[in-house]
């Protein structure tokens, strides 16, 4: 039996996603080569996996944004800066890194 955490999200345990994966054959006289490389998920894939669309929800922080703009609550700037960091942060991958 599997709980429906674990049913929702399979290998996607606490949300992270899969890390980089390198696949290395090392030979005989201790030489390797690079067999194959995996790219870690990013945060818009995990996204997209739970179902949601990373491109709607930029759009739905957006149009917040305008209506904090309108109340003088946001300065444009702030919004665009906002707006950058988080489309910066969603190709980025949900592990920390420096």
């Amino acid at each position: 039996m599997t709980g429906a955490y674990q049913e929702a999200l399979g290998n996607f345990h606490n949300l992270f996603g899969n890390t980089n994966v390198i696949h290395i054959d090392i030979n005989e006289d201790n030489s390797y080569k690079v067999k194959n490389i995996i790219k870690e998920d990013s945060k818009a894939e995990i996204l997209q996996l739970l179902d949601y669309d990373s491109d709607s929800l930029v759009e739905s922080i957006r149009i917040n944004t305008e209506s904090a703009i309108d109340q003088k609550q946001l300065t444009i700037e702030e919004a665009r800066k906002l707006i950058g960091q988080i489309e910066i942060s969603l190709r980025n991958s949900s592990y920390l890194s420096e």
